[in-house]
C-alpha cells in the first residue's frame, strides 16, 4: 500500500522556512486522495480553513490531536497553541485483535533540530499507528524537512520486523 504523511509550512508561517512559499493546501488535500492512506499535520488555527477544503473532496477521514505538555510559549497568545490536528485516513482497517490506538498522543516538542516543527520519534510512531502502515508499506514523507519522520519510520519497520517470525519478515 501507498501511505503519505504530509507536514508543510502551516498556513500564514511559511517566512519561517527557507522556501518561504506558502503551500497550495487544496492542491495538497486533491494529491493525498491518491494514497490509500494519508495523513495531514495542521495549526490549530487552520483548522477552518482545511475542514472544508478536506469535505470539498471527501469525508472519510478523522481528526487526531498531537498534545505537547512542553510547546514553545509566546507572551502575546494566551492561551498557548499546545496541541496540533492530525487530519487522517488510516490504509486499511483495524480487526479485534489490534491493540487499540487512542486518536491523540502526547508528546514534547523537539529543539533544536535545523528545521522549525521537526517530529519527535514518539509522535512518527503513533502517526504510523493511526494509519495502520506495515513495514512493507511504500511511506512518503512529503514534505521531509528534518528528516526525522523518515528515519523514525525506518526504525520503526526495524522494529517490527525484529518481532516477526523469520519466515513472515522475508
Amino acid at each position: 500500500m501507498r501511505i503519505a504523511y504530509a507536514d508543510p509550512p502551516y498556513m500564514g508561517q511559511s517566512h519561517r522556512y527557507p522556501e518561504k512559499q506558502e503551500v497550495d493546501h487544496t492542491a495538497l488535500i486533491r494529491e493525498l486522495q491518491g494514497y490509500d492512506g494519508w495523513a495531514l499535520s495542521a495549526s490549530t488555527p487552520s483548522i477552518q480553513d482545511i475542514v472544508p477544503m478536506l469535505n470539498s473532496v471527501t469525508r472519510d477521514y478523522r481528526i487526531g490531536a498531537w498534545v505537547k505538555p512542553y510547546a514553545v510559549y509566546h507572551p502575546n497568545v494566551n492561551p498557548a497553541y499546545a496541541w496540533e490536528p492530525v487530519f487522517f485516513h488510516p490504509a486499511r482497517g483495524y480487526d479485534r485483535t489490534d491493540l487499540t490506538v487512542r486518536d491523540w498522543i502526547s508528546a514534547c516538542i523537539t529543539l533544536e533540530r535545523g528545521v522549525v516543527g521537526a517530529k519527535p520519534d514518539n509522535f512518527c510512531f503513533w502517526l504510523f499507528r493511526i494509519l495502520g502502515v506495515q513495514p512493507t508499506d511504500d511511506f512518503y514523507d512529503l514534505f521531509p524537512g528534518s528528516g526525522a519522520v523518515t528515519r523514525a519510520w525506518d526504525s520503526y519497520c526495524g522494529q517490527l520486523s525484529m518481532t516477526m517470525p523469520i519466515e513472515e519478515s522475508l
